[in-house]
């Protein structure tokens, strides 16, 4: 995906916005697999499965973690997507 990104100019996918979507979106734009993105977060890659299958929802902290995450990716791909 990160290569379909820098090609486009942009990420062709629909932009997220529950919390599962902006995980997956980000992830995918990323090029990350969920174990790895889970060893970024210092997390098990258990968790972000069952958050991206909707089985599990994160606690608090763990959003305190993640938010942060997510947001700063975002603007990372945002910038990276009108770059020419």
């Amino acid at each position: 995906m990160p290569a379909i990104i820098r090609f486009l100019g942009y990420n062709p996918s629909p932009p997220p916005n529950s919390f599962r979507e902006r995980l997956v979106w980000a992830r995918k734009a990323l090029g990350l697999s969920q174990k790895v993105m889970a060893e970024m977060l210092g997390i098990d890659p258990t968790m972000i499965r069952q958050w991206e299958n909707g089985t599990r929802r994160p606690s608090n902290r763990l959003l305190d973690v993640v938010e942060p995450f997510l947001e700063a990716r975002a603007v990372k791909l945002r910038r990276r997507s009108i770059q020419p």
